[in-house]
């Protein structure tokens, strides 16, 4: 017997099943975003192992989801796409380049836009003035939103 028909018949490998990702790629996207959005309200390009923390247990309460997940959640944010440990302690993240950090930014606003968060919309504005790529990313995500409505 070959071994892709072992792994057929048994069901698996002998090493056992991969692991499956914490976060489906819309869930690890809204993720980057709050990140983004705290960072521009912040004024930094930095946050704290105890900023992301804050904003792992925030998105973990607003999914509901159990505090079990939420510490194997908030422990992979070194491994995150995207995000990069920085310092002697290595105990604060930033993007790895700053248009991914535009451009989540812009992620955002455009979701605030959509779903006519108006002060949300207002405190990304009233912070500085946005960056062009930010801006962007925001009209890409929005166009791309009314194609998808427009073909539903």
């Amino acid at each position: 017997m070959s071994w892709s028909a072992k792994q057929q018949r048994n069901g698996s490998n002998k090493f056992g099943d991969p692991p499956s990702p914490l976060l489906s790629v819309e869930q690890h996207e809204e993720v980057l975003c709050l990140v983004a959005e705290e960072m521009w309200i912040s004024k930094t390009a930095t946050l704290t192992d105890r900023m992301l923390d804050s904003i792992a247990d925030i998105y973990t309460r607003k999914r509901e989801w159990l505090p079990k997940w939420y510490d194997k959640y908030a422990s992979g944010y070194c491994s995150m796409r995207w995000l990069a440990s920085l310092g002697p302690l290595r105990k604060e993240m930033a993007f790895d380049h700053d248009h991914f950090r535009q451009f989540f930014l812009g992620q955002t606003l455009a979701r605030h836009i959509a779903e006519r968060r108006l002060s949300d919309v207002r405190k990304i504005f009233r912070t500085d003035y946005l960056p062009e790529f930010a801006l962007d990313a925001a009209v890409a995500e929005l166009r791309e939103r009314n194609l998808d409505a427009a073909r539903s």
